[in-house]
């Protein structure tokens, strides 16, 4: 674990955050750690964190087409659930 990361998960201890949130905390610090591991992690530019936070966007659009897919090609025919398309989905009480 990078001594940064290690300097975060004692800092959380300390302040009494809650042992989930800092594993989680830690797995995505880890997860950008490893996006690039050229560069130092305390030398990251602001163009290091966009281009980490793009990939997080393509990976999570590309995961969540899938899923739809999945679901909608498991419900066809079999139920009367329909999955909304991006830009149908509606406020509740409105």
């Amino acid at each position: 674990m990078d001594a940064l990361v290690e300097k975060m998960v004692e800092d959380m201890r300390a302040r009494g955050v809650a042992l989930e949130i800092i594993e989680r905390s830690a797995g995505q610090l880890e997860a950008f750690v490893a996006h690039n591991r050229m560069t130092p992690l305390a030398r990251r530019s602001a163009a290091d964190v966009r281009s980490y936070q793009v990939r997080l966007l393509v990976d999570e659009r590309w995961s969540s087409k899938a899923s739809v897919k999945r679901l909608s090609g498991a419900a066809q025919g079999r139920s009367s659930t329909r999955i909304p398309q991006s830009g149908q989905l509606t406020r509740r009480g409105t």
